[in-house]
């Protein structure tokens, strides 16, 4: 549907006589061609350009990375004099040692060098979205929000610890004070 489809049949012969049909009018009409060069919408912070600082984010971030689990029984762990691929390997240390490895990737090529997210997944043989997610994380982090972008509750982790039985004397001596006065 273009241009032909509104024109009727004798305002399409009205201009045939005008024009020549290689020009582009007649061809689709004449369109502005914009260039497209897309800017990023978040910007990089400073301290990203510093290796140090960057270090001690990742360190702080995976705080088991790069070291062996005593317990773990790995091959990777077990025989750390040998570098064997941490990949494939299920354990926490080796986990946050591959995790650690992809974050700085994607601080160095992707808010430091500006490459584009298809580029660094080619290179290092990533599924397409990785970059865009570790991105995303990496700037929730920043915000001071999880990294999964769910609501912090505010309760602590574990399972919840029963009040002291003095600390639950003193509410009740002074809750029944209380009502007599209120009164």
């Amino acid at each position: 549907m273009g241009m032909r489809s509104r024109l009727s049949s004798a305002d399409y012969a009205r201009l045939r006589r005008s024009f020549d049909g290689n020009e582009p009018i007649m061809n689709g009409g004449i369109s502005v061609a914009v260039e497209r060069r897309p800017t990023r919408t978040n910007q990089t912070p400073e301290w990203m350009d510093n290796d140090a600082k960057v270090a001690e984010f990742i360190h702080k971030m995976f705080p088991r990375a790069g070291k062996f689990g005593d317990k773990c029984q790995c091959d990777p762990c077990s025989f750390f004099k040998y570098r064997l691929n941490r990949h494939k390997c299920r354990c926490r240390w080796c986990k946050d040692t591959m995790k650690a490895a992809r974050w700085t990737t994607v601080i160095y090529k992707w808010f430091r060098l500006g490459h584009i997210d298809r580029s660094i997944e080619t290179d290092n043989r990533w599924k397409s979205g990785t970059v865009a997610s570790i991105a995303q994380k990496i700037n929730r982090v920043l915000a001071g929000q999880r990294q999964d972008g769910r609501a912090r509750t505010g309760k602590g982790r574990g399972r919840p610890k029963t009040l002291q039985k003095q600390t639950l004397v003193d509410s009740k001596t002074v809750s029944n004070s209380c009502l007599p006065s209120c009164s």
